[in-house]
């Protein structure tokens, strides 16, 4: 028999068109009753909280005298919490972040009794490929969707089976075209809600592969409705003998859902879900560039953890240092907050977006202060000692070796400054100026570097036991050319003063006013300030790349919409262009100017751009190093104009509609494709798509990757022999419109002033352009250790002294396709946690050696749970990952923690 199960949720977007603590006020007050209908009413069986488990966090800040009266319905199963913390966007946000999110959630939820084992993700605009193995990394076998699939030939099922590129498989229940929202009972008389349910029935049975339908009765922000166990009676007595109707939870639905998809063959769908377009309003169109400084400053945050906080706390506990993991999480809390798809997505009011920019700055200073307390254990300084820096310690991040060039501070004290009323302290004359200093490796040999700012300034040395130490300070910025540098491990230099500097040697970089070369390529740029690139490699030359487009935007925070008279104007076109070498001996570059005159804004009826114009300012500098095989641009734009989009275009010369994006933990393959508007009623395709670090086009002749710091947004325009735009900017003022060119069917959100979207002021990015041999899959170890090398710089430290070896690696990763994911303490405190992935569809043999050999190398699941022993050859750990793959391991070494926690110290 058919059973509709009826679930009453609310679906709590915790910031939106009001912010968190105006929508914290109604979160109070709703949350407030329904604990009540709960207490009153038991046939009130349960209420699905979201799927979240952050909203009951936000209540017991303000409640926390209601704590155990959750716990007990949470225990009983009346109160529904988990899986995640938040409910992501899963595009523009990193796997491990993904990975980071369920395990807060998850444990937060069973904190208060159980968490849900459901993947409930219902609003999310789109889903990354991924999303399968993630779920199944925490055993979770249903998922529950609903925007970025449906409507298309093929996809007229409810229910289906959804495969990861690695071959993990979910059950997938697709959720109608009016979402989650359609069977909401609330103050309907009990005719009405005959009525609606019958129609709904309709809507639902002709999809249904089983026999279980999901009516979810909710809504955005929406009070629970407290005559629903009434309806559901009377909606039960109706149906007879014909189907039931039952009070559900979605525990149970997925249960019985899973039981009735036995042996059934069911449709299935592969990949990322990113379009159904004919559906629903999947509103996705535009939210990969919506205030791109968020984009930036949230891949900033996400590596600064990833691949520097956690590594080194990890390596410093191994060298006898307290755990910071309690901070640390602490510090995912603060990101994760800024990760709800209103709010990453760029697509709420401005004071919203504010306080996500405060978030942003609280994990800032949360992280220096994790690197400082990791520094002191790694390369330590004597307690509130000033003094000139005695060693020079770097930090390579990257599980390879890497060849880089550094840019650091050398400081030299100058004298003590006396701050407060200290009148017995009388600070010893001023030193005398540094005549000169060299820098040397643990061989005794000089190590090259080249002097780039030299300045007095002041400095400071913290004590744990008494005040700060200020001083004036002697600075020397240098630039170091570091060759080999050991794999996720370090490097320390000794400084050494001198009589004079030693003179550096020219390196294999040489440049004029035009162009600039190393042994890999050649850069020039031509008289209307667009580069060319040759690869010495391959012979393959490029271009015209890294000039600006910049057409109009009349659409809202949730799509790039045209006006009906647009003009795409480009920047070698209209320009004024200046050039400029930027000379050095380590590294080399080209600067352009461009002075555009551009229309100001949209004209007041939104149809085409004014004949007003105002010049917008673009500078950017190509730059090579010695060892570049990529050409780094770094773009500086004041944005003085308004309702625009300001793309970066790379003509490749690449005959292909085809390309491949890095997302998360996979490298998909992407074909572009037209379409003709008149076909979509709700929204029109978008043209652009997300990636994370990259995307490469090729043909026979050879490939280029387009590489992007912070920037997810891009488009390789159909039929024009592999043109890559990037987007910088996109520029609008309001949070929904309608009327719409690429959205006819009508506003994506509450019409809302947002001024602050509309991006003003200076911006800074930064992109690469990569040329090299077709075939991505063998060019993926040299994308890979590109995209690393460009977006992941060697972190350094100038102190007194250094608790490590001169040259020191924790692991290497053999081949360099394979990518490190993360390196972290386990959260149970029990050894470390390592996970690596392949991101191509071909199987790798692969292998890691540690630089200390672990006792006890086991496999986990994403949630940390053990598996079984991987065997070890001493140091090594050799094993095979099929397509795609994701291998987590926990490794324990020997030893005691400092809190005596077996295997992490």
């Amino acid at each position: 028999m058919t059973t509709y199960h009826i679930i009453p949720h609310s679906h709590w977007d915790r910031e939106w068109y009001l912010t968190f603590d105006h929508f914290r006020v109604r979160l109070v007050h709703m949350l407030d009753d329904l604990l009540t209908i709960l207490e009153e009413r038991p046939d009130f069986e349960s209420f699905l909280l979201d799927g979240q488990t952050i909203v009951v966090e936000d209540y017991l800040a303000v409640r926390p005298e209601k704590r155990a009266q959750i716990e007990r319905f949470v225990s009983e199963g009346r109160l529904a919490l988990g899986p995640w913390y938040v409910l992501p966007d899963t595009f523009l946000v990193s796997g491990e972040a993904l990975i980071r999110n369920l395990m807060r959630g998850r444990a937060a939820a069973r904190s208060f009794g159980a968490s849900m084992d459901v993947g409930y993700i219902p609003d999310s605009f789109g889903h990354t490929a991924q999303i399968p193995q993630i779920l199944r990394g925490f055993n979770m076998e249903t998922a529950i969707v609903w925007r970025g699939f449906g409507g298309e030939p093929g996809q007229e099922s409810s229910e289906y089976r959804w495969r990861s590129p690695d071959g993990s498989d979910v059950l997938m229940e697709h959720l109608s075209n009016v979402g989650y929202s359609a069977a909401y009972f609330a103050s309907t008389p009990l005719d009405e809600a005959l009525e609606r349910f019958d129609e709904f029935r309709v809507r639902i049975d002709g999809r249904a592969r089983t026999d279980e339908r999901l009516v979810l009765s909710g809504g955005d922000h929406h009070w629970p409705a407290r005559d629903l166990p009434d309806v559901i009676a009377r909606l039960d007595a109706v149906g007879g003998s014909d189907y039931d109707v039952a009070f559900s939870t979605l525990t149970r639905f997925a249960g019985a859902l899973q039981r009735g998809a036995r042996g059934r063959d069911l449709p299935r769908v592969d990949g990322e879900l990113r379009f159904g377009y004919r559906w629903a309003f999947n509103v996705t169109g535009g939210v990969y560039s919506s205030r791109m400084p968020l984009k930036q400053a949230n891949a900033a945050a996400q590596r600064r953890l990833e691949r520097y906080i956690e590594p080194m706390d990890a390596l410093a506990v191994r060298a006898g240092a307290s755990s910071q993991q309690a901070l640390i999480e602490a510090g995912w809390d603060l990101l994760l907050q800024n990760h709800p798809h209103d709010s990453i997505c760029g697509c709420s009011i401005d004071p919203v977006h504010r306080e996500m920019t405060t978030r942003f700055e609280k994990l800032d200073g949360l992280a220096r202060g994790i690197e400082e307390f990791a520094w002191r254990t790694l390369a330590p300084d004597a307690e509130g000692e000033a003094g000139d820096a005695q060693r020079l310690t770097f930090f390579n991040p990257s599980p390879f070796e890497r060849d880089a060039v550094v840019t650091c501070d050398v400081a030299f004290f100058k004298q003590q400054v006396v701050v407060g009323l200290n009148p017995d302290v009388v600070p010893a004359p001023p030193r005398p100026p540094v005549e000169g200093f060299r820098l040397v490796d643990a061989g005794g040999s000089s190590v090259p570097f080249e002097i780039v700012g030299h300045e007095e300034r002041y400095g400071i040395a913290y004590s744990r036991f008494d005040y700060p130490q200020q001083s004036r300070d002697e600075i020397f910025t240098v630039r170091i050319p570091l060759t080999a540098l050991p794999p996720l491990g370090f490097r320390t230099l000794r400084v050494e003063r001198t009589a004079a500097f030693e003179v550096a040697e020219a390196p294999d970089l040489t440049g004029d006013d035009r162009s600039v070369e190393n042994r890999f390529v050649r850069v020039e740029v031509g008289e209307r300030g667009a580069f060319q690139v040759h690869d010495k490699t391959t012979g393959c030359s490029f271009g015209p790349l890294g000039y600006f487009e910049d057409g109009a935007d009349a659409g809202d925070e949730y799509n790039y919409s045209p006006p009906p008279n647009d003009q795409v104007l480009r920047s070698t076109e209209g320009a004024h262009i200046e050039v400029e070498a930027v000379s050095g001996l380590f590294e080399r570059g080209l600067r352009v100017t461009a002075t555009w005159p551009l229309p100001s804004q949209l004209t007041p009826d939104l149809a085409a751009r004014t004949a007003e114009t105002t010049p917008l300012v673009i500078s950017t500098t190509a730059l090579l190093t010695p060892f570049s095989r990529h050409v780094t641009f770094e773009t500086t734009v004041d944005n003085t104009i308004r309702d625009h989009r300001l793309r970066v275009v790379f003509e490749t010369g690449r005959a292909t509609n085809h390309h491949h994006a890095d997302n998360a933990f996979a490298v998909l393959a992407r074909e572009q494709h037209t379409y003709d508007p008149a076909d979509f009623e709700i929204e029109v395709p978008a043209a652009v798509a997300p990636m994370h670090r990259f995307v490469t086009a090729e043909d026979d002749a050879g490939g280029a990757t387009m590489l992007a710091d912070g920037l997810p947004e891009y488009e390789l325009k159909h039929d024009s022999g592999g043109v890559l735009a990037l987007t910088l900017l996109r520029c609008v003022g309001e949070l929904g419109r309608d009327e719409l060119l690429m959205r006819p069917g009508g506003q994506g959100g509450w019409r809302n002033a947002t001024p602050e979207a509309q991006c003003p002021g200076e911006h800074r990015f930064r992109y690469a352009f990569l040329p090299h041999a077709t075939g991505w899959v063998e060019q993926l170890p040299l994308i890979h250790e590109a995209s690393e090398s460009f977006v992941l710089p060697i972190a350094w430290k100038a102190g007194k002294r250094s608790a490590i070896g001169p040259d020191s690696s924790f692991l290497r990763i053999m081949p360099s396709a394979l990518v490190l994911s993360a390196l972290k303490e386990a959260q149970d405190g029990e050894g470390l946690v390592l996970r690596v992935y392949n991101p191509a569809p071909t199987s790798v043999n692969g292998q890691i050696n540690f630089g200390e050999s672990p006792v006890e190398v086991r496999r986990t699941n994403l949630e940390e749970h053990d598996g079984e022993r991987v065997p070890t050859d001493g140091s090594t750990l050799r094993d095979t990952w099929p397509p795609f793959r994701i291998h987590t391991y926990r490794l324990r070494f020997d030893g005691a923690s400092p809190n005596g926690r077996e295997g992490a110290a």
